[in-house]
Protein backbone atom coordinates (compact mmCIF):
# COMPACT_ATOMS: atom_id res chain seq x y z
CA UNK A 1 0.00 0.00 0.00
CA UNK A 2 1.64 3.52 -0.74
CA UNK A 3 1.40 6.22 2.08
CA UNK A 4 0.84 9.87 1.35
CA UNK A 5 4.47 10.72 1.87
CA UNK A 6 5.66 8.16 -1.04
CA UNK A 7 2.80 9.65 -3.20
CA UNK A 8 3.61 13.30 -2.94
CA UNK A 9 7.08 12.47 -3.15
CA UNK A 10 6.73 10.03 -6.42
CA UNK A 11 4.84 13.16 -7.64
CA UNK A 12 7.58 15.74 -7.62
CA UNK A 13 9.34 17.01 -9.82
CA UNK A 14 12.72 14.89 -10.92
CA UNK A 15 15.70 16.20 -9.26
CA UNK A 16 14.57 19.00 -7.59
CA UNK A 17 14.74 19.05 -3.49
CA UNK A 18 11.27 20.39 -1.51
CA UNK A 19 13.43 21.82 1.15
CA UNK A 20 16.95 23.12 0.59
CA UNK A 21 19.29 20.81 2.88
CA UNK A 22 20.51 22.87 6.13
CA UNK A 23 24.05 22.88 5.16
CA UNK A 24 23.07 24.62 2.06
CA UNK A 25 21.11 27.50 3.82
CA UNK A 26 24.18 27.92 6.08
CA UNK A 27 26.48 28.17 3.20
CA UNK A 28 24.37 31.31 1.56
CA UNK A 29 24.34 32.83 5.15
CA UNK A 30 28.02 32.39 5.49
CA UNK A 31 28.29 34.14 2.05
CA UNK A 32 25.94 37.14 3.02
CA UNK A 33 27.51 37.65 6.38
CA UNK A 34 31.23 37.66 4.63
CA UNK A 35 30.05 40.19 1.79
CA UNK A 36 28.32 42.31 5.04
CA UNK A 37 31.37 42.22 7.14
CA UNK A 38 33.95 42.90 3.89
CA UNK A 39 31.26 45.87 3.26
CA UNK A 40 31.68 47.46 6.70
CA UNK A 41 34.96 46.86 7.09
CA UNK A 42 36.06 48.86 3.84
CA UNK A 43 33.73 51.67 5.70
CA UNK A 44 35.48 51.62 8.86
CA UNK A 45 38.62 51.56 7.22
CA UNK A 46 38.06 53.75 4.86
CA UNK A 47 39.85 56.74 6.55
CA UNK A 48 43.35 54.70 7.53
CA UNK A 49 43.51 53.28 3.91
CA UNK A 50 43.49 56.87 2.35
CA UNK A 51 45.45 58.43 5.07
CA UNK A 52 48.41 55.65 4.13
CA UNK A 53 47.39 55.88 0.54
CA UNK A 54 47.91 59.49 0.24
CA UNK A 55 51.01 59.39 2.74
CA UNK A 56 53.07 56.55 0.99
CA UNK A 57 52.65 56.72 -2.23
CA UNK A 58 52.09 59.38 -4.97
CA UNK A 59 48.76 58.59 -6.37
CA UNK A 60 46.83 61.93 -7.65
CA UNK A 61 43.61 61.29 -6.02
CA UNK A 62 40.17 64.27 -6.79
CA UNK A 63 39.70 66.11 -4.07
CA UNK A 64 36.00 64.93 -3.85
CA UNK A 65 36.92 61.53 -3.36
CA UNK A 66 39.42 62.23 -0.37
CA UNK A 67 39.05 64.72 2.86
CA UNK A 68 40.54 67.91 1.31
CA UNK A 69 36.89 69.02 -0.03
CA UNK A 70 35.21 68.23 3.18
CA UNK A 71 37.99 69.84 5.40
CA UNK A 72 37.53 73.42 3.08
CA UNK A 73 33.80 73.56 3.78
CA UNK A 74 34.59 73.09 7.40
CA UNK A 75 37.55 75.89 7.30
CA UNK A 76 39.61 74.12 9.22
CA UNK A 77 43.12 72.07 8.55
CA UNK A 78 42.48 68.24 7.25
CA UNK A 79 45.74 68.02 9.43
CA UNK A 80 45.46 66.75 13.78
CA UNK A 81 47.90 67.41 16.04
CA UNK A 82 48.59 64.74 18.79
CA UNK A 83 51.67 66.07 20.66
CA UNK A 84 50.60 66.82 24.29
CA UNK A 85 47.72 64.10 24.13
CA UNK A 86 49.29 60.89 24.15
CA UNK A 87 49.86 60.11 27.51
CA UNK A 88 48.15 58.34 30.18
CA UNK A 89 47.14 62.08 31.59
CA UNK A 90 46.15 62.33 27.66
CA UNK A 91 43.69 59.05 28.03
CA UNK A 92 42.36 59.45 31.15
CA UNK A 93 40.76 63.20 30.37
CA UNK A 94 39.76 61.61 27.23
CA UNK A 95 41.81 64.25 24.82
CA UNK A 96 43.45 61.71 23.43
CA UNK A 97 40.27 60.04 21.91
CA UNK A 98 39.09 63.19 21.29
CA UNK A 99 41.70 64.08 19.10
CA UNK A 100 41.63 60.05 17.64
CA UNK A 101 38.06 60.57 16.75
CA UNK A 102 38.70 64.29 15.02
CA UNK A 103 41.05 63.06 12.82
CA UNK A 104 38.70 59.93 11.61
CA UNK A 105 36.18 62.66 10.89
CA UNK A 106 39.13 64.38 9.29
CA UNK A 107 39.80 61.61 6.59
CA UNK A 108 36.36 60.38 5.71
CA UNK A 109 36.33 59.73 2.19
CA UNK A 110 34.19 62.09 -0.24
CA UNK A 111 33.08 63.91 3.08
CA UNK A 112 32.63 66.68 1.14
CA UNK A 113 30.48 65.22 -1.58
CA UNK A 114 28.36 63.73 1.40
CA UNK A 115 28.03 66.80 3.07
CA UNK A 116 26.82 68.76 -0.35
CA UNK A 117 24.64 65.89 -1.40
CA UNK A 118 23.12 65.71 2.20
CA UNK A 119 22.81 69.64 2.38
CA UNK A 120 20.96 69.57 -1.42
CA UNK A 121 18.42 67.31 -0.29
CA UNK A 122 17.50 68.92 2.81
CA UNK A 123 17.57 72.22 0.98
CA UNK A 124 15.34 71.04 -1.79
CA UNK A 125 13.06 69.99 0.99
CA UNK A 126 12.70 73.27 2.64
CA UNK A 127 12.68 75.33 -0.52
CA UNK A 128 9.18 73.00 -1.10
CA UNK A 129 7.75 73.86 2.24
CA UNK A 130 8.96 77.70 1.64
CA UNK A 131 6.41 77.54 -1.11
CA UNK A 132 3.32 77.32 0.98
CA UNK A 133 4.72 80.10 3.17
CA UNK A 134 6.65 82.26 0.82
CA UNK A 135 8.90 83.89 3.23
CA UNK A 136 11.96 85.85 1.55
CA UNK A 137 15.33 83.68 2.97
CA UNK A 138 15.23 80.55 4.02
CA UNK A 139 18.07 78.04 5.78
CA UNK A 140 20.65 76.41 3.09
CA UNK A 141 20.09 73.45 5.20
CA UNK A 142 18.40 72.22 8.90
CA UNK A 143 19.39 74.21 11.31
CA UNK A 144 21.87 76.10 9.08
CA UNK A 145 22.81 79.95 10.75
CA UNK A 146 23.26 80.33 6.63
CA UNK A 147 19.93 81.51 4.83
CA UNK A 148 19.12 81.83 1.27
CA UNK A 149 18.14 85.01 -0.47
CA UNK A 150 16.78 83.70 -3.93
CA UNK A 151 15.42 87.17 -4.91
CA UNK A 152 18.64 89.04 -4.29
CA UNK A 153 20.06 85.37 -5.89
CA UNK A 154 23.10 85.39 -2.60
CA UNK A 155 23.58 84.01 0.71
CA UNK A 156 23.13 85.68 4.48
CA UNK A 157 23.84 84.68 8.00
CA UNK A 158 21.63 84.72 10.29
CA UNK A 159 21.24 88.06 12.79
CA UNK A 160 22.49 87.72 16.45
CA UNK A 161 19.81 88.36 18.75
CA UNK A 162 20.68 91.83 21.29
CA UNK A 163 20.96 90.13 24.36
CA UNK A 164 22.44 91.65 27.05
CA UNK A 165 25.37 90.00 27.22
CA UNK A 166 26.14 90.85 23.92
CA UNK A 167 25.51 94.42 24.50
CA UNK A 168 27.63 94.08 27.46
CA UNK A 169 30.57 93.12 25.62
CA UNK A 170 30.35 96.32 23.40
CA UNK A 171 30.54 98.55 26.10
CA UNK A 172 33.12 96.98 27.38
CA UNK A 173 34.99 97.09 24.17
CA UNK A 174 34.16 100.97 23.78
CA UNK A 175 35.37 101.46 27.07
CA UNK A 176 38.46 100.00 26.98
CA UNK A 177 39.23 101.71 23.74
CA UNK A 178 38.50 105.16 25.57
CA UNK A 179 40.75 103.91 28.45
CA UNK A 180 43.49 103.46 25.42
CA UNK A 181 42.67 106.85 23.75
CA UNK A 182 42.92 108.92 27.35
CA UNK A 183 46.34 107.19 28.40
CA UNK A 184 47.16 108.22 24.58
CA UNK A 185 46.27 111.81 24.30
CA UNK A 186 48.97 112.75 22.19
CA UNK A 187 47.37 110.42 19.37
CA UNK A 188 44.18 110.75 17.63
CA UNK A 189 41.59 107.20 18.23
CA UNK A 190 38.80 106.13 15.86
CA UNK A 191 36.62 103.56 15.52
CA UNK A 192 35.05 102.46 12.43
CA UNK A 193 32.23 99.89 12.95
CA UNK A 194 31.87 98.00 9.25
CA UNK A 195 28.51 96.51 8.76
CA UNK A 196 27.93 93.48 7.25
CA UNK A 197 25.21 91.13 6.33
CA UNK A 198 23.96 90.80 10.07
CA UNK A 199 23.17 93.84 10.63
CA UNK A 200 22.70 96.29 7.95
CA UNK A 201 19.59 98.17 7.84
CA UNK A 202 17.32 96.35 4.87
CA UNK A 203 18.65 93.04 5.45
CA UNK A 204 15.46 91.03 4.98
CA UNK A 205 16.26 88.31 8.02
CA UNK A 206 16.52 91.49 10.02
CA UNK A 207 12.60 91.55 9.80
CA UNK A 208 11.82 87.89 10.63
CA UNK A 209 13.02 87.26 13.97
CA UNK A 210 13.00 89.17 17.35
CA UNK A 211 15.15 91.80 19.26
CA UNK A 212 17.67 91.40 16.60
CA UNK A 213 20.94 93.43 17.15
CA UNK A 214 20.97 95.77 14.18
CA UNK A 215 23.69 98.64 13.21
CA UNK A 216 22.32 101.53 14.88
CA UNK A 217 21.65 98.91 18.18
CA UNK A 218 25.54 97.93 18.42
CA UNK A 219 26.81 101.75 17.55
CA UNK A 220 24.31 103.21 20.48
CA UNK A 221 26.31 100.61 22.61
CA UNK A 222 29.82 101.10 21.73
CA UNK A 223 28.41 105.42 21.79
CA UNK A 224 27.41 105.32 25.29
CA UNK A 225 30.88 104.64 26.50
CA UNK A 226 32.67 106.50 23.61
CA UNK A 227 34.36 109.48 25.66
CA UNK A 228 37.73 108.85 24.28
CA UNK A 229 37.71 108.52 20.72
CA UNK A 230 36.34 109.36 17.40
CA UNK A 231 33.35 107.77 15.99
CA UNK A 232 33.33 107.06 12.24
CA UNK A 233 29.59 105.90 10.82
CA UNK A 234 29.80 103.23 9.01
CA UNK A 235 26.27 102.50 8.11
CA UNK A 236 25.54 102.21 4.57
CA UNK A 237 21.97 101.44 2.68
CA UNK A 238 20.89 98.13 1.35
CA UNK A 239 21.78 99.30 -1.94
CA UNK A 240 25.22 100.01 -1.38
CA UNK A 241 25.22 96.81 0.73
CA UNK A 242 24.18 95.05 -2.30
CA UNK A 243 27.18 96.46 -4.60
CA UNK A 244 29.40 96.71 -1.83
CA UNK A 245 29.98 93.13 -0.02
CA UNK A 246 30.25 89.84 -1.73
CA UNK A 247 26.96 87.69 -2.51
CA UNK A 248 28.40 84.33 -0.96
CA UNK A 249 30.54 85.76 0.94
CA UNK A 250 30.96 87.87 4.90
CA UNK A 251 33.48 89.98 3.44
CA UNK A 252 32.98 93.26 1.61
CA UNK A 253 34.12 93.68 -1.86
CA UNK A 254 36.65 96.36 -3.58
CA UNK A 255 33.85 98.53 -3.81
CA UNK A 256 32.54 98.46 -0.14
CA UNK A 257 35.66 98.86 1.55
CA UNK A 258 36.95 102.00 -0.99
CA UNK A 259 33.63 103.64 0.26
CA UNK A 260 34.93 103.06 3.78
CA UNK A 261 38.38 104.26 3.35
CA UNK A 262 36.83 107.41 1.91
CA UNK A 263 35.39 107.53 4.95
CA UNK A 264 38.01 107.12 7.14
CA UNK A 265 40.47 108.90 5.25
CA UNK A 266 38.14 111.95 5.46
CA UNK A 267 37.40 111.66 8.96
CA UNK A 268 41.62 111.53 9.28
CA UNK A 269 41.71 114.90 7.79
CA UNK A 270 43.11 113.62 4.60
CA UNK A 271 40.09 114.37 1.71
CA UNK A 272 42.00 116.46 -0.56
CA UNK A 273 44.23 113.88 -1.16
CA UNK A 274 42.00 110.75 -1.46
CA UNK A 275 42.69 107.96 -3.86
CA UNK A 276 40.52 107.87 -7.15
CA UNK A 277 40.31 104.51 -9.19
CA UNK A 278 39.76 105.35 -12.69
CA UNK A 279 37.95 102.11 -13.28
CA UNK A 280 37.46 98.70 -12.70
CA UNK A 281 38.09 95.26 -13.51
CA UNK A 282 36.45 91.58 -12.60
CA UNK A 283 38.61 88.38 -12.46
CA UNK A 284 35.58 86.01 -12.77
CA UNK A 285 37.88 82.68 -13.18
CA UNK A 286 38.03 80.75 -10.95
CA UNK A 287 34.70 81.22 -9.22
CA UNK A 288 34.84 82.33 -5.54
CA UNK A 289 32.51 80.12 -3.17
CA UNK A 290 32.52 82.22 -0.02
CA UNK A 291 32.43 81.44 3.68
CA UNK A 292 28.53 81.57 3.42
CA UNK A 293 28.65 78.69 0.48
CA UNK A 294 31.31 77.28 2.15
CA UNK A 295 29.60 76.48 5.46
CA UNK A 296 25.72 76.94 4.08
CA UNK A 297 26.75 73.59 1.69
CA UNK A 298 25.47 75.77 -0.65
CA UNK A 299 27.06 76.04 -4.73
CA UNK A 300 23.62 77.72 -6.31
CA UNK A 301 25.56 80.98 -6.54
CA UNK A 302 29.37 81.99 -6.53
CA UNK A 303 31.45 85.40 -6.70
CA UNK A 304 33.44 86.99 -8.85
CA UNK A 305 36.06 89.33 -7.57
CA UNK A 306 35.81 92.94 -8.34
CA UNK A 307 39.45 95.03 -8.22
CA UNK A 308 39.57 98.88 -8.59
CA UNK A 309 42.60 100.54 -11.33
CA UNK A 310 44.26 103.53 -10.33
CA UNK A 311 46.95 105.65 -12.09
CA UNK A 312 48.85 106.16 -10.11
CA UNK A 313 49.08 104.45 -6.36
CA UNK A 314 52.17 104.82 -4.38
CA UNK A 315 55.36 102.28 -4.53
CA UNK A 316 55.43 100.46 -0.93
CA UNK A 317 57.75 97.96 0.93
CA UNK A 318 55.71 95.83 2.96
CA UNK A 319 56.97 93.42 5.87
CA UNK A 320 54.95 90.26 7.57
CA UNK A 321 55.69 89.72 11.07
CA UNK A 322 59.29 91.36 10.88
CA UNK A 323 60.33 89.75 7.26
CA UNK A 324 59.86 91.19 4.10
CA UNK A 325 57.04 90.46 1.75
CA UNK A 326 56.30 90.87 -1.91
CA UNK A 327 55.00 94.21 -1.79
CA UNK A 328 52.61 92.92 -5.20
CA UNK A 329 51.49 90.20 -3.25
CA UNK A 330 50.63 91.86 -0.30
CA UNK A 331 49.05 95.26 -1.11
CA UNK A 332 49.11 95.52 -4.95
CA UNK A 333 47.12 93.00 -6.31
CA UNK A 334 48.86 91.94 -9.88
CA UNK A 335 46.59 89.21 -11.66
CA UNK A 336 48.54 87.43 -13.62
CA UNK A 337 50.83 86.92 -10.27
CA UNK A 338 47.85 85.36 -8.18
CA UNK A 339 48.56 81.93 -6.47
CA UNK A 340 45.20 80.62 -6.84
CA UNK A 341 44.67 76.72 -4.89
CA UNK A 342 43.71 74.06 -6.90
CA UNK A 343 40.38 73.22 -4.93
CA UNK A 344 37.34 75.46 -5.91
CA UNK A 345 36.08 75.69 -1.98
CA UNK A 346 39.22 77.73 -1.14
CA UNK A 347 39.03 81.03 0.31
CA UNK A 348 39.74 83.37 -3.00
CA UNK A 349 39.39 86.42 -0.75
CA UNK A 350 42.49 86.00 1.51
CA UNK A 351 44.31 84.30 -1.95
CA UNK A 352 43.41 87.34 -4.04
CA UNK A 353 44.62 89.95 -0.82
CA UNK A 354 46.17 88.14 1.42
CA UNK A 355 45.87 86.21 4.67
CA UNK A 356 45.90 87.74 8.36
CA UNK A 357 48.61 88.29 10.24
CA UNK A 358 49.98 89.54 13.62
CA UNK A 359 51.66 92.56 11.90
CA UNK A 360 51.84 93.92 8.65
CA UNK A 361 54.00 97.26 7.95
CA UNK A 362 54.05 99.18 4.77
CA UNK A 363 56.71 101.84 4.00
CA UNK A 364 55.78 104.37 1.98
CA UNK A 365 58.57 106.48 1.50
CA UNK A 366 57.18 108.90 -1.03
CA UNK A 367 54.92 110.09 1.79
CA UNK A 368 56.63 113.62 2.65
CA UNK A 369 54.83 113.06 6.18
CA UNK A 370 56.76 111.79 9.07
CA UNK A 371 53.26 110.72 10.52
CA UNK A 372 52.34 106.87 11.52
CA UNK A 373 49.21 104.93 11.02
CA UNK A 374 48.50 102.10 13.48
CA UNK A 375 45.57 100.55 11.98
CA UNK A 376 43.80 97.60 14.66
CA UNK A 377 41.77 95.74 12.48
CA UNK A 378 40.42 91.78 11.22
CA UNK A 379 40.25 90.79 7.68
CA UNK A 380 38.13 93.50 6.24
CA UNK A 381 40.91 95.88 6.19
CA UNK A 382 43.22 93.53 3.96
CA UNK A 383 41.36 94.43 0.67
CA UNK A 384 41.70 98.03 2.28
CA UNK A 385 44.75 99.24 3.68
CA UNK A 386 47.02 99.96 1.04
CA UNK A 387 44.72 102.75 0.64
CA UNK A 388 44.98 104.19 3.95
CA UNK A 389 49.23 103.79 3.56
CA UNK A 390 49.25 106.29 1.03
CA UNK A 391 48.70 108.76 3.27
CA UNK A 392 51.53 107.95 5.90
CA UNK A 393 55.09 107.42 6.27
CA UNK A 394 54.83 103.92 8.14
CA UNK A 395 51.34 101.76 8.53
CA UNK A 396 51.07 99.18 10.86
CA UNK A 397 48.22 96.87 10.64
CA UNK A 398 47.76 95.13 13.47
CA UNK A 399 45.32 91.98 13.91
CA UNK A 400 44.37 90.96 18.13
CA UNK A 401 43.32 87.39 17.40
CA UNK A 402 47.11 86.87 15.70
CA UNK A 403 49.40 89.09 18.52
CA UNK A 404 50.54 88.68 21.77
CA UNK A 405 51.33 92.53 22.52
CA UNK A 406 49.12 94.47 23.41
CA UNK A 407 48.35 97.57 22.00
CA UNK A 408 49.86 99.83 24.82
CA UNK A 409 53.48 97.79 24.62
CA UNK A 410 53.26 98.53 20.47
CA UNK A 411 52.85 102.24 21.26
CA UNK A 412 55.60 102.42 23.54
CA UNK A 413 57.72 101.09 21.07
CA UNK A 414 56.85 102.92 17.80
CA UNK A 415 56.71 107.19 18.91
CA UNK A 416 55.73 108.12 15.39
CA UNK A 417 52.07 107.11 15.51
CA UNK A 418 49.93 109.86 15.07
CA UNK A 419 46.44 108.41 14.34
CA UNK A 420 44.92 105.05 15.26
CA UNK A 421 42.05 103.31 13.94
CA UNK A 422 39.64 99.92 14.96
CA UNK A 423 37.89 98.50 12.00
CA UNK A 424 36.64 95.35 12.82
CA UNK A 425 33.25 94.09 11.96
CA UNK A 426 30.96 93.42 15.08
CA UNK A 427 31.81 88.95 15.52
CA UNK A 428 35.44 90.13 15.46
CA UNK A 429 35.07 93.45 17.60
CA UNK A 430 33.34 92.12 20.50
CA UNK A 431 35.71 88.90 21.16
CA UNK A 432 37.57 89.40 24.83
CA UNK A 433 41.03 89.42 22.67
CA UNK A 434 40.51 92.49 21.86
CA UNK A 435 39.45 93.79 25.36
CA UNK A 436 43.11 92.49 26.37
CA UNK A 437 44.87 93.68 23.24
CA UNK A 438 43.45 97.30 24.87
CA UNK A 439 43.92 96.44 28.36
CA UNK A 440 46.78 98.77 29.96
CA UNK A 441 50.26 97.34 30.35
CA UNK A 442 50.34 98.79 33.89
CA UNK A 443 47.78 96.99 35.70
CA UNK A 444 47.90 100.19 38.33
CA UNK A 445 45.88 102.32 34.65
CA UNK A 446 43.18 100.15 34.78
Amino acid sequence: MEKPLDRASSQAEPGRLENPLPSSRASRHRVRDAVFACILCVMLCGPAVLAVTLRVSDVQLPSWLTAVDGAYLEGESDKVVLRGTVSLEGFQSGELQAKLEEGVGKRIPAKGAALMTTAAWQRGAIEASNALFSWPCYPTFYDSAVLAVPAAERLTEMPEQASGVLLRRLENVSGALSAFAKRHADQRTFMYLAPDAQNVEGAVALGLMSNPLTYDRSADALLAHADGYEWIDGQVSYDDYLAGWYRTDHHWNVFGSHQAYERIATALGKQDDLLRPTGSILVDDPPFFGSYARLGLDETYSDDIPELVFDAIPAYTAFVDGEEADPVKLLNTDLSDTDWIDNKYSNRYSEFFHNDFGLIEIHNDACESDEELVLVADSYSNCMERFLAAHYKRTYVLDARHTKQTLDEFMAQHENVADVVVLMRLPDLEDEEVVNFLAPSDPAQA
